[in-house]
């Protein structure tokens, strides 16, 4: 995204200029300004941050922001990672 530092905020990249200290979302990315920096970061996690294991899939809402597993044979059931069982552990 491209952003222009102020003396009093951030301009975003359509122009608005944003006071420091203040937050907003556009296109599902989460931005603030500080006085050291505009930054933006995505709402929406993808394939990069999240562990999905081979029976699932990952299923993004542009439009509310969101994701969410599911099974590749069931899109209607949700799927979760295998919790990782300690050895030390009597759980």
């Amino acid at each position: 995204m491209g952003s222009i530092c102020l003396h009093t905020g951030c301009a975003d990249e359509d122009g608005k200029e944003r006071g420091f200290g203040s937050e907003w979302v556009r296109e599902c990315m989460g931005c603030s300004c500080t006085k050291e920096a505009l930054s933006c970061c995505s709402m929406i996690p993808d394939e990069a941050t999240v562990d999905i294991p081979e029976k699932c899939e990952l299923v993004v809402d542009k439009d509310a922001c969101s994701a969410k597993m599911v099974q590749k044979s069931d899109k209607t059931q949700p799927c979760y990672p295998f919790r990782k069982h300690n050895a030390d552990s009597n759980v």
